[in-house]
């Protein structure tokens, strides 16, 4: 058999070593897709840390991760990594910083020395150079080395920690990917520079740390905004409580003391300032005068008509007959320029045994006739205070036997809403009317207080519950 011609034996080989090759090439391929998958990896787990941030606070937690999934990329960095603040670079660089088998960074700041190691960075970072790869000897390495042992975290090393740094050969070797808001460095301490591979790597933590800083950033602003409303709410409040004392200074101390009659009266405000109002007062004839109102809505507007009302009330009500107080009154709040703020208002005067009673658009004023067990609505379809410039106020007048009762209330308890949108409703405060009307005066507002809570069952109250109740005595 012929031997084979050595031309021939070399295209063989040469068609081997080309199958290697490619088989090379494939490897390298999967590699450096292996590779990158690992690094989307660590970007999409700081991104996720990221963005799992709800609070400022948090940020060391953010940076943690950034540091830590970097030095898991298999560079080789013996020195670590540093992450800075850029704004918070003064003549000092705070500065958070891991390294070696560190599994937390640690907020540090190296205190300024005029070295190059120090002053390139903080020139770097002010001027916003996009990226930087410092390599300094081992002398000027040392230098900082022992600068840094002066200070802390650094002074609290062991000394054979310390010793073991120093003695190490090389140089010092630093590569620095510089953003807007935050900068990110690695180092080693054997003098070799970084692959392009890795400083590559570092431009994408860099990247991946500065939208961290921005979504921090968002978080810090929208902190100082929730701040600032919280402050403003709290002020707020506390003006609606001063305006909520003071409107409950302005009800009666005391409820008067009739020799026939037992009076009881009762308030609870659908917010801090509420829009109803109940007072007395004694005409010169010895007659009383009982007034419940309640201002258009309730709040700050509702309460500011409630001081009107009660000023008004108090300079007048004691000199001026019922009627006249009612004219004059409604003059002098159409005149206060209120635009549609109004008060409906109902004022019963009782003398002797007997009563007259006018009713600005309040609910009626209800009668109960203890001798017959029924109950009579008083008081006409008057406009309520503050309507019109001028207006005729119409009245009820009646003669009080013993035993019967005056219930006197605003809109709020019969308007009241249980939990599937029901309202109370005045059939049914009537019929509840009926059924207590023979109690005492506290028993019978006992009763309506205890419906109240029943029929809303917890549930916010929409506006203002008031009610007055009037008893001549039986005895």
């Amino acid at each position: 058999q012929p031997v084979p011609h050595a031309y021939d034996i070399f295209k063989r080989f040469a068609k081997v070593f080309d199958q290697t090759y490619t088989r090379f090439l494939d490897l390298q391929k999967a590699e450096a897709q292996a590779r990158e998958a690992e690094i989307q990896l660590a970007l999409e787990r700081v991104r996720a840390r990221s963005l799992a941030m709800q609070q400022t606070s948090e940020l060391q937690e953010v940076v943690n991760e950034v540091a830590q999934q970097l030095m898991q990329m298999k560079i080789d960095m013996d020195g670590g990594v540093t992450i800075i603040i850029n704004d918070e670079v003064g003549k000092d660089l705070p500065m958070w910083g891991a390294a070696g088998a560190a599994n937390y960074v640690q907020e540090a700041t190296v205190p300024y020395l005029d070295i190059p190691i120090i002053s390139r960075m903080k020139s770097a970072i002010k001027k916003r150079v996009s990226f930087l790869i410092e390599r300094y000897t081992k002398e000027e390495k040392d230098e900082f080395m022992q600068h840094l042992f002066r200070h802390h975290p650094w002074d609290k090393l062991s000394h054979e920690r310390k010793q073991e740094l120093l003695s190490r050969e090389g140089g010092y070797c630093r590569s620095i990917s510089i953003s807007r808001n935050t900068s990110i460095a690695i180092i080693n301490h054997h003098g070799r520079e970084f692959s392009e591979a890795d400083n590559n790597i570092l431009k994408r933590f860099g990247n991946v740390l500065e939208q961290s800083y921005t979504r921090f950033l968002d978080l810090q602003r929208a902190e100082a905004q929730y701040k600032i409303i919280q402050i403003e709410n709290e002020r707020k409040t506390r003006e609606l409580e001063e305006a909520r004392e003071l409107q409950l200074a302005m009800l009666p101390k005391e409820i008067p003391h009739l020799k026939d009659f037992e009076i009881a009266v009762y308030m609870k405000t659908a917010t801090e300032v509420g829009g109803d109002y109940y007072d007395f007062s004694f005409m010169n004839n010895g007659s009383l005068n009982i007034a419940i109102g309640d201002a258009t809505g309730h709040g700050m507007k509702a309460g500011t008509m409630v001081t009107m009302i009660k000023s008004l009330f108090t300079a007048n009500s004691g000199a001026e007959e019922i009627t006249s107080f009612f004219s004059s009154t409604n003059e002098a709040i159409k005149n206060s320029n209120l635009k549609r703020m109004m008060i409906a208002f109902a004022m019963v005067n009782i003398y002797g045994n007997r009563l007259k009673v006018i009713n600005a658009a309040m609910p009626p004023v209800y009668y109960y006739k203890n001798g017959e067990r029924k109950i009579l609505e008083l008081g006409g379809h008057n406009l309520p205070l503050g309507a019109m410039n001028k207006s005729k106020y119409t009245t009820d007048e009646i003669e009080l036997k013993r035993g019967d009762v005056i219930l006197m209330l605003s809109d709020g308890f019969p308007e009241l809403q249980n939990h599937i949108k029901e309202q109370y409703g005045y059939e049914r405060l009537v019929n509840t009317f009926l059924q207590v009307g023979n109690g005492s005066a506290e028993e019978i507002l006992n009763t309506f207080k205890d419906e109240s809570y029943r029929w809303a069952n917890g549930k916010e109250l929409d506006d203002d519950i008031s009610f007055v109740v009037v008893k001549l005595k039986k005895e």
